[in-house]
């Protein structure tokens, strides 16, 4: 998930350039520095083995696509392992589709995929730097890290009231 997490904000930062590298046959994601020290390298895609078809279709050096590419394939993976497609009959009477995570973590990687497909948008809260679904679109941070700095704004205000009144 940390993976994931970390691709998502990439992308929406456009700070890729540092874990995304080309070589002249592939393109591969270099995975922060292990426990032990030693940075890891997961191939992305190949001119000859997997994902060819993608690695064609980028310019040499986009950094995007690829990174896009892994984050769908690790979503994938997990989802397929933690969701259950079933239909339901809802209140209209009527058969719908309905996908139900088997567990927590498929919810996690259900919101990873709606997150990365733009159905529900995130971003990181700029008071508590915790990530947020933005319901509306003039949601800025938590409604308790909102409330603590309008408390917070409203005792500057007030010492500095209170400063101005002493003799």
């Amino acid at each position: 998930m940390a993976k994931a997490l970390d691709l998502l904000e990439r992308i929406a930062q456009g700070t890729l350039k540092d874990v995304i590298h080309w070589r002249a046959d592939s393109v591969s994601y270099h995975h922060r520095h292990d426990p032990r020290g030693h940075r890891r390298f997961e191939l992305i895609a190949s001119a000859r083995r997997g994902y060819a078809t993608f690695f064609h279709l980028w310019r040499r050096g986009e950094l995007r696509g690829p990174a896009e590419l892994l984050l769908a394939r690790t979503i994938n993976a997990n989802l397929r392992e933690s969701m259950a497609p079933q239909l339901v009959f809802d209140d209209s009477r009527q058969f719908k589709e309905y996908t139900r995570p088997l567990n927590l973590l498929g919810a996690m990687w259900y919101q990873m995929c709606r997150a990365f497909t733009r159905e529900q948008p995130v971003r990181r809260c700029p008071e508590c730097g915790g990530w947020m679904t933005c319901e509306r679109s003039t949601k800025m941070m938590h409604e308790k890290c909102a409330a603590k700095v309008r408390q917070r704004r409203y005792r500057e205000l007030h010492d500095a009231q209170r400063e101005t009144r002493k003799p």
